[in-house]
Parts: C-alpha cells; structure tokens; sequence
C-alpha cells in the first residue's frame, strides 16, 4: 500500500511539473505576441527565447523567434538605408552587420550590404581621380574594416592610388624646398616615401632631414 501512494504521489508531482511548465510555456508565448502585436521586437524576441527555453522542441517560440528576428534585421537594414541616403558609410555597415547577425541567410542582407559597398566605392574612385587622395583612402579603409574579402579585388586599385597620392607629395615636397620651407619639404617626402617604397623618395628624404639638421645647428650656433 505504502509503495502504492509513493508512486502515485510521484505521478501527481510529475504531471504538475509538466502542467506548470506547460503553463509558463503559453504564458510567455502570449506575451511575446502582445509584444508582437506592438511591434516591440526586441521584447518579443525576449519572451519567445524564454518560452524556447522552457520547451525547445515548442513550434510556437520557434516560430516567433524567426519572426522577431525578421523584424530586426528588416529595421536594422532599414536603418542601413538611411545611413546610405545620408552617406554615414560607417554606419550603414554597422546596421547591416546587426542585421546579419540576427538572418545570416537572408539574402537581402547581402544586397543591402553590396549597395553600402558599390555606393561606398564610387565614391573613393571619385575623391581619387580629383586628387583627393587622403579621403579617397580613407573610404576604402574603412570598406575593407567591414569587408576584408574585398582586399584581393581592390588591390591594385589601392596601390594606384598610393603611387599616384605618393607622386603628388613629392612635387608638393619639391615645391615646398624650392621656397625654402624644408620642415614641411620633409614632411611631405616623409609621406611619400611611406606610401611609395621606393629607394629615391626615402633618400630625398635623408637630404632633406640632413638639410633641416644642419639648418637647426646653424641657427644654435648663432645664437651662442
């Protein structure tokens, strides 16, 4: 008799257990659909992860986790939109880095993130051909800081671009010389040398630091 109640107590505590945790379960997938309902993603999102958690298995939190994530990828890649339109580049990518974080398959993501890419690109080649070297540059770091895939494609398009920004600091370093400005002659051939690598620019630059050396001890001398 005793082995009897033992076991039917058992049996009472477990089906209470499953009743409990199938209450919790409707009771968390009913406050993710209010939270659906309001278009509060983020807290939807909450509750269906809590509810998923009680039951994985459960079709319902499965369901609206898919559907919140949805819902954030498609704001956050609106946002990337914006960003775009207001040429914020940084921005945009960071938008559709959130995005792809929630629907990493979603191929929308990608065609938001090739449009931020070619709009970003045109861009840097427009501030490279008028001579705006250091901006231009700047853009396509920043590019290959969200797409480093993107380094091989754009190789030799960055290194034009170091030769041509490189060939304009040395004749602005020239010119600098010639009116006798060599602090400044030997900043600009300094940079030069940076982004060229090549044996002249560096022993320009030697010259010109020699130059400025001997300019400096002069006017000590003088001065004692």
């Amino acid at each position: 008799t005793w082995a009897i109640i033992k076991r039917l107590v058992l049996v009472g505590g477990l089906v209470l257990a499953l009743a409990l945790t199938g209450c919790a379960y409707n009771e968390a997938i009913d406050r993710g659909d209010a939270w659906a309902n309001a278009e509060q993603w983020d807290e939807a999102l909450k509750e269906y992860r809590r509810a998923n958690k009680i039951n994985p298995n459960g079709s319902a939190a499965i369901e609206g986790i898919g559907r919140a994530k949805r819902a954030l990828s498609e704001r956050a890649l609106d946002g990337a939109r914006r960003s775009l339109d207001a040429r914020d580049y940084e921005g945009a990518f960071e938008k559709v880095a959130e995005a792809r974080l929630l629907t990493p398959d979603w191929p929308l993501v990608n065609e938001v993130s090739e449009a931020v890419t070619t709009r970003l690109l045109a861009e840097a080649r427009d501030l490279l051909s008028g001579q705006a070297h250091s901006e231009g540059m700047a853009l396509l770091d920043l590019l290959l800081s969200y797409r480093p895939e993107m380094a091989r494609p754009l190789e030799d398009t960055i290194a034009q671009a170091a030769l041509d920004w490189a060939a304009r600091l040395r004749a602005e370093s020239r010119d600098a010389e010639s009116k006798g400005e060599l602090a400044v002659a030997l900043v600009l051939i300094t940079q030069a040398a940076t982004l060229s690598g090549d044996d002249a620019d560096r022993e320009n630059k030697a010259r010109l630091k020699a130059k400025v050396l001997d300019g400096q001890a002069f006017h000590v001398h003088l001065e004692l």
